[in-house]
Protein backbone atom coordinates (compact mmCIF):
# COMPACT_ATOMS: atom_id res chain seq x y z
CA UNK A 1 0.00 0.00 0.00
CA UNK A 2 1.56 3.65 -0.97
CA UNK A 3 0.14 7.18 0.33
CA UNK A 4 1.81 10.56 -0.79
CA UNK A 5 2.35 12.57 1.98
CA UNK A 6 3.86 16.18 2.74
CA UNK A 7 6.97 17.05 5.99
CA UNK A 8 5.04 19.39 8.28
CA UNK A 9 6.22 21.85 10.31
CA UNK A 10 5.67 21.19 14.20
CA UNK A 11 6.74 24.91 16.07
CA UNK A 12 8.30 25.50 19.44
CA UNK A 13 9.53 28.18 20.69
CA UNK A 14 9.33 30.10 17.56
CA UNK A 15 11.36 27.28 16.32
CA UNK A 16 10.12 25.68 13.34
CA UNK A 17 11.52 21.75 13.12
CA UNK A 18 9.95 19.01 9.99
CA UNK A 19 7.67 16.60 11.33
CA UNK A 20 6.44 13.42 10.37
CA UNK A 21 3.43 11.91 11.77
CA UNK A 22 1.24 9.09 10.55
CA UNK A 23 -1.39 6.38 12.27
CA UNK A 24 -3.89 3.96 12.06
CA UNK A 25 -5.20 0.95 10.20
CA UNK A 26 -2.34 1.48 7.72
CA UNK A 27 0.45 0.90 10.66
CA UNK A 28 -1.20 -2.17 11.71
CA UNK A 29 -1.37 -3.74 8.10
CA UNK A 30 2.43 -3.55 8.81
CA UNK A 31 2.39 -4.45 11.60
CA UNK A 32 3.53 -1.84 13.68
CA UNK A 33 0.80 -2.31 16.64
CA UNK A 34 0.97 0.12 19.36
CA UNK A 35 3.69 -0.95 21.64
CA UNK A 36 5.53 -2.63 18.73
CA UNK A 37 9.61 -1.77 18.54
CA UNK A 38 11.11 -0.53 15.81
CA UNK A 39 14.42 1.10 14.25
CA UNK A 40 14.82 3.87 11.84
CA UNK A 41 17.20 3.62 8.80
CA UNK A 42 18.34 7.06 7.45
CA UNK A 43 19.17 7.43 3.73
CA UNK A 44 19.55 10.68 1.99
CA UNK A 45 15.98 11.48 0.98
CA UNK A 46 14.36 9.24 3.08
CA UNK A 47 14.43 6.52 5.80
CA UNK A 48 12.48 3.11 6.57
CA UNK A 49 11.22 1.96 9.82
CA UNK A 50 11.86 -1.26 10.41
CA UNK A 51 10.14 -3.92 13.32
CA UNK A 52 12.31 -4.86 15.53
CA UNK A 53 11.84 -6.61 18.88
CA UNK A 54 14.73 -4.82 20.30
CA UNK A 55 14.41 -1.77 18.65
CA UNK A 56 15.44 1.52 19.72
CA UNK A 57 11.96 2.97 19.58
CA UNK A 58 8.24 2.24 20.03
CA UNK A 59 4.65 2.56 18.03
CA UNK A 60 2.53 5.19 20.58
CA UNK A 61 -1.54 5.03 20.88
CA UNK A 62 -3.35 2.49 21.73
CA UNK A 63 -5.15 -0.58 20.42
CA UNK A 64 -6.82 0.39 17.41
CA UNK A 65 -4.87 3.43 16.92
CA UNK A 66 -0.97 3.19 16.59
CA UNK A 67 0.85 6.31 16.09
CA UNK A 68 4.34 7.33 14.96
CA UNK A 69 5.16 10.82 15.29
CA UNK A 70 8.98 11.51 14.05
CA UNK A 71 10.46 15.19 14.95
CA UNK A 72 14.11 16.05 15.03
CA UNK A 73 17.61 14.29 13.88
CA UNK A 74 15.76 11.57 11.94
CA UNK A 75 14.29 13.80 9.80
CA UNK A 76 17.42 16.06 9.56
CA UNK A 77 19.58 13.42 9.34
CA UNK A 78 17.51 12.15 6.13
CA UNK A 79 17.67 15.65 4.22
CA UNK A 80 13.61 15.70 4.50
CA UNK A 81 12.91 19.35 4.98
CA UNK A 82 9.19 21.16 5.79
CA UNK A 83 7.15 21.06 2.84
CA UNK A 84 9.19 17.98 1.04
CA UNK A 85 6.43 15.95 -0.82
CA UNK A 86 6.70 12.23 0.33
CA UNK A 87 5.64 8.53 -0.96
CA UNK A 88 4.64 6.34 1.88
CA UNK A 89 4.86 2.42 1.04
CA UNK A 90 3.58 0.05 3.39
CA UNK A 91 4.71 -3.49 3.47
CA UNK A 92 4.63 -6.37 6.10
CA UNK A 93 7.42 -4.93 8.60
CA UNK A 94 8.62 -2.10 7.09
CA UNK A 95 7.56 1.02 6.11
CA UNK A 96 9.75 3.20 3.36
CA UNK A 97 9.18 7.18 3.28
CA UNK A 98 10.96 8.24 0.18
CA UNK A 99 11.58 12.03 -1.26
CA UNK A 100 9.49 12.23 -4.66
Amino acid sequence: MQQNYTIRPKTRKGVSKPHFWIEGKRLEAAGFVAGARYNTITSHGGFMLVLDSDGKKKVSGGAGRPIIDIVGRDLSKSLLRIGDDVLITYTENSITVEAL
